[in-house]
């Protein structure tokens, strides 16, 4: 499947006058986009749930169509909202019913009779879950801090399984002299307590949407 960081399965789309990453994803059924893309579109309340890859539900804000071009092909695509993705998502329902054809062997696909060269994009699947900061906050120097944060996940899914795995912080230097502890994490997605330490004789500042800590099954 793709994201495993060896097969092309990312294609920048073009919607109004901007370009998002995206990634064509075999293994979740539905399409997910995200929230700052459809913030001036008609969100209707979601249908169904969608997950992270060990189960944990993803709050969503509902479901919205979007107009995109995939290369020089106008496409609509249907699919949820979240503020816990990282890339637009295109599941297999939208591969079926645009007809899309997908050579694995030339990372290349057929979408109405236009071929679409995907790319790899190794620095977007070195993570499956990642946490950042929830709001903008000052750390005091020489202090430590429980820092409020949001789970941003890589993968989803839209069906449920059965998953007890645990998972945790990776421990190191976030910013400039600003350290994060290893943290073990409730199974949810907002709202994650995770310690820091400022070692600096300065104030440390932590804007929200900040990269916290890359998360590691505990």
């Amino acid at each position: 499947m793709p994201g495993n960081g060896t097969r092309e399965a990312h294609r920048d789309i073009r919607i109004g006058r901007r370009k998002y990453p995206c990634l064509l994803d075999t293994g979740n059924e539905i399409s997910v986009t995200l929230a700052c893309v459809a913030e001036r579109l008609t969100i209707r309340p979601p249908r169904q749930q969608l997950l992270a890859a060990n189960g944990t539900e993803i709050p969503i804000l509902g479901e919205t169509f979007i107009q995109a071009y995939v290369g020089t092909e106008l496409v609509e695509i249907k699919g949820l909202v979240s503020e816990h993705v990282c890339d637009i998502m295109l599941g297999i329902y939208w591969l079926q019913d645009n007809e899309a054809v997908w050579n694995f062997a030339t990372g290349k696909i057929v979408l109405h009779g236009q071929t679409v060269k995907l790319l790899h994009k190794k620095s977007n699947v070195t993570w499956c879950r990642r946490d950042v900061q929830a709001e903008d906050v000052v750390v005091s120097a020489r202090s430590e801090i429980n820092l409020s944060t949001n789970l941003i996940c890589h993968r989803t899914d839209t069906k449920a399984k059965d998953s007890t795995a645990a998972w945790a912080t990776q421990p190191k230097e976030f910013v400039n002299g600003l350290l994060v502890a290893r943290t073990a994490l409730p199974n949810r997605v907002t709202d994650l307590p995770v310690r820091a330490i400022n070692v600096t004789d300065k104030p440390g500042y932590i804007g929200n949407g900040t990269t916290v800590a890359e998360l590691e099954l505990n």
